[in-house]
Parts: structure tokens; sequence; C-alpha cells
């Protein structure tokens, strides 16, 4: 998901927590450009929230549930969103 010279979005790794703030952080970083979370598995809704807010491509391949509060932070997500780990 990521556009064609763009560069890499920052590594996440699997067991980390992304703050809200941290995800603000890397909307910012990203302006312009797809962001590609996929190795990030756990996601408060505050920080999906804050995802949401990236007018590009989001991708969060890593996570592989969704609760509720969850998916309605991330249903604010004007843009393409990728879900493709998601099994509940």
């Amino acid at each position: 998901m990521q556009a064609e010279g763009s560069p890499p979005s920052p590594p996440s790794p699997a067991g980390a927590d992304l703050t809200a703030e941290g995800a603000a952080g890397l909307v910012r970083s990203a302006a312009g450009k797809d962001l590609r979370l996929d190795g990030l598995e756990r996601l408060s809704p505050e920080a999906a929230a804050a995802l949401a807010a990236h007018p590009g491509r989001l991708s969060l391949g890593g996570l592989t549930e969704l609760s509720a509060d969850l998916a309605m932070a991330l249903a604010r997500h004007p843009g393409y969103l990728y879900l493709p780990g998601l099994k509940t």
C-alpha cells in the first residue's frame, strides 16, 4: 500500500503500544504518503482515532481483531483502509 517513490513507513514493533500522541506524529510525518503500520498488532481506540485523521492510504495488516470502539474510531478514516489480517 505504499506509493511509488515514497520512503517506507517507520517500523512498528509487534508488541509496542502506540500512544495517541505517537500516532498523531506518524500521521504528520506521512503527510502526502501512504502510512503502513503492518507490524502493529495492538491499537487503542485513541491511537486509532489519531491514525484515522491520515488522509491517505492506511494499512494496519498486523491487526487480527477489532473491538467495537476500535472499529468506530477507524471508520472515521476518509481514505483507503487496509486490514488484511482481520480474523474477528
